[in-house]
């Protein structure tokens, strides 16, 4: 859950937070551009 929440504060901040139509967030992963968590 601790893990969860700073790589989820990290993404916000390196603005890698991104939503889908239908309001469903998803991170995109540091360093590759085209992969998603």
């Amino acid at each position: 859950e601790h893990k969860l929440y700073v790589e989820v504060v990290t993404a916000l901040c390196e603005e890698r937070i991104f939503w889908r139509e239908d309001g469903v967030p998803f991170i995109k992963k540091r360093g590759y551009e085209d992969e998603y968590c």
